[in-house]
């Protein structure tokens, strides 16, 4: 994973970042992956919105947030204690109850960066949205596109607002307006949208559990 990530800051961002040296970017989010998979049925991709408040570009390496990302998934899903806090969040209780349903837990973001400006998380504009999480390379694929190759997930569940519905499509190489017509709804709160991404992996998309809870509650 790590290597992917290299090439991704060598070709994509730190390219992006010299042209755009005008604003300031987080540090890069690197998947949260356990350190070994061994529940029976299979390993579920959780992807996110962003990660806030991650600190600024440089200030930590791929291998320290690779380790953050590992250290903080293990802690809050699997039980182990280290020098993270248990968080009790709906997000995190989400991730548990899948766990005890017995699946390996992988946890990811659309966006590998956020904008900071006065200290404060932003979110990325289509145009950066579109340079940083687009299909790149001799494959034509998105970082994400990539990760998923990689790990194999059994399932995907996008856990987002319905304003990333951009982010999405931009990240399958899709046009903008093709998550739209397909957002969760108050009816419908969890869509399957394997088809529509073009995967052979089973994918869901549902927004995030405290959206849910201000938005639907008579639903969630």
């Amino acid at each position: 994973m790590l290597k992917l990530y290299e090439d991704w800051q060598s070709n994509i961002l730190e390219p992006f970042l010299n042209n755009n040296k005008d604003h300031q970017y987080s540090n890069v989010f690197v998947p949260g992956i356990p350190s070994s998979f061994t529940q029976p049925n299979g390993k579920i991709m959780i992807i996110g919105q962003m990660t806030n408040n991650y600190g600024k570009y440089g200030t930590e390496t791929l291998e320290e947030l690779e380790e953050f990302g590992r250290n903080y998934l293990e802690r809050q899903v699997y039980g182990k204690v280290n020098d993270w806090k248990y968080n009790s969040s709906p997000f995190w209780q989400f991730f548990r109850k899948l766990k005890e349903e017995g699946f390996d837990l992988i946890w990811n973001n659309v966006d590998k960066v956020h904008k900071i400006i006065n200290g404060e998380t932003i979110w990325l504009s289509e145009s950066e949205e579109l340079a940083l999480n687009g299909p790149y390379g001799s494959e034509n694929k998105s970082l994400l596109e990539r990760e998923i190759d990689m790990i194999s997930p059994t399932a995907i569940i996008f856990i987002t607002g319905p304003n990333y519905a951009y982010s999405m499509a931009t990240s399958f190489g899709l046009p903008k307006s093709s998550q739209f017509s397909i957002r969760p709804t108050k009816d419908k709160s969890l869509v399957n949208i394997k088809d529509n991404l073009g995967l052979s992996i089973l994918t869901f998309w549902t927004y995030h559990p405290n959206y849910l809870n201000r938005t639907y509650q008579s639903n969630t």
